[in-house]
């Protein structure tokens, strides 16, 4: 377990209309771990809502070929569902840890991270959006975690906590990527130091630039359980909605060190 001396909140977003069960387990190995609050966001996406209220919008079933009409009180209906089925979930398996859920409408990204108050926000592009696919594994603990550090920042001592705790107690390895004109330093350490002592492999690979097209294409290749991503790096959250868009795995984006 994380050690802390205040109370962390984690901000999960979830697709209103998908049923994305990944993103809701890695919610809960993390906050157990953290033993902090989660906070589920649903978010109902402003675009569908709009093509839901045109006459000529339809769904295709791909594995049937056969199309379904798409209005407001179908979507409405997939909504309820998709809430009811994240609600039982929590229910079932968080009985000491106190969490909340709630709808809002909006863009996904923006939508969760102008929420205040949150210092950890797990987020997961909608799986109806065109993006890349990462081919999955033989098992799931082959996957490993994709650490990405910057400049010295209190956030980025948290993101490396974190992801040390994961990977220790998931026995999965750690990818961390550098930015390669990143400078050592005091605060953070060698890299190599602190992560040579755990019981899981490790490996450093440094980018000639650290961006969402080049990090999408390492997590991609590498097939990421999670991608941990610190405050330092993110110049504006249009950042994490092009990581979003370049990749489909979850991605905890660390804001501060502290709790809120």
């Amino acid at each position: 377990m994380i050690a802390s001396s205040k109370s962390h909140r984690l901000l999960v977003a979830f697709d209103a209309l998908s049923n994305d069960d990944e993103i809701l387990e890695t919610a809960l190995g993390l906050i157990y771990r953290l033993r902090g609050e989660l906070m589920g966001l649903c978010i109902e996406d402003n675009e569908l809502s709009k093509l839901a209220r045109l006459p000529f919008s339809h769904t295709v079933d791909l594995a049937s070929a056969t199309t379904k009409r798409f209005d407001e009180e179908r979507m409405a209906r997939l909504i309820r569902l998709s809430q009811k089925r994240i609600q039982e979930r929590l229910r079932d398996v968080t009985h000491d840890i106190r969490w909340t859920l709630k709808s809002v409408r909006g863009r996904y990204t923006s939508s969760a991270l102008t929420v205040e108050n949150v210092d950890l926000y797990l987020l997961r592009r909608p799986a109806t959006l065109t993006r890349p696919k990462t081919a999955k594994t033989a098992t799931a603990e082959a996957n490993p975690v994709l650490l990405l550090l910057g400049s010295v920042h209190a956030s980025s001592v948290r993101a490396i906590d974190i992801a040390k705790e994961i990977v220790v107690h998931e026995k999965r390895q750690i990818v961390i990527l550098q930015h390669e004109e990143t400078p050592p330093t005091a605060s953070v350490g060698n890299i190599e130091n602190l992560f040579s002592n755990l019981s899981v492999p490790f490996e450093i690979r440094q980018l000639d630039y650290m961006n969402p097209n080049a990090v999408g294409k390492v997590a991609n290749a590498v097939r990421a359980h999670l991608i941990i991503l610190s405050a330092d790096l993110v110049i504006d959250d249009i950042f994490i909605e092009d990581l979003c868009e370049r990749t489909d795995r979850p991605l905890l984006y660390v804001k501060s060190s502290k709790g809120y």
